[in-house]
């Protein structure tokens, strides 16, 4: 094997072009500028296994960091969420761990501080109390530890606000409700994330302040 052409080193990502000797066949790898080793691989030169094998992995992890790096754009992902989107790019296991341990080293991949933001949105935004964020955070694979630390520091007074948002929104007349109506008012509430004695608090709240 002989590399036939390097193309871009002007650019972002190199392209190295690989030609298998006597039958034609290429192979291109695409590399990261900052992985890219220059002035080590030049056109003409052979390819020993050592250097396919060194050219592929970079390529791999070239395009592991750059499918991370566009998932991440698009949001906040945890290490777990992220991990399956990129082994559903069928790109191999080690140049997916390289390219969250890069993004985690760089600080664009903090799972207790995306815990924290995503816990206080869902609740000023969502409207949502402490139990349903958790199964939030869970589901989208956050650490079990991180998710009920960033659970546990939202303010009482954000969570009572979301409950009476929810009551005041979807339930205003709660307190007037026969007993099966109300059951049934409580049950959503409760599918929200709150508790039944959070949400009766906020009802005799609410009916004490009418």
């Amino acid at each position: 094997m002989t590399i036939k052409s390097i193309t871009g080193e002007g650019g972002a990502t190199v392209c190295v072009t690989v030609c298998g000797d006597g039958n034609g066949e290429k192979e291109r790898f695409f590399i990261s500028k900052k992985l890219w080793q220059s002035g080590v691989y030049s056109a003409g030169d052979s390819v020993t296994e050592e250097t396919y094998d060194r050219l592929k992995t970079t390529s791999e992890r070239t395009s592991a960091l750059r499918e991370a790096s566009r998932a991440i754009g698009y949001g906040e992902k945890s290490v777990r969420e992220l991990e399956r989107k990129l082994r559903g790019k069928n790109l191999p296991e080690d140049a997916v761990k390289w390219a969250i341990a890069v993004l985690r080293k760089n600080g664009y991949i903090d799972e207790d501080s995306a815990c924290a933001r995503i816990a206080e949105s869902a609740v000023s935004s969502k409207h949502y109390g402490r139990r349903r964020v958790l199964d939030y955070l869970l589901s989208h694979g956050y650490d079990r530890q991180s998710a009920e630390s960033a659970v546990n520091a939202i303010p009482e007074e954000s969570c009572r606000a979301a409950l009476m948002y929810n009551i005041e929104h979807k339930f205003p007349a709660i307190a007037e409700f026969d007993i099966q109506d109300r059951q049934k008012a409580v049950a959503s509430l409760v599918r929200l994330g709150f508790t039944p004695s959070e949400i009766m608090d906020a009802v005799k709240e609410r009916t004490r302040l009418s």
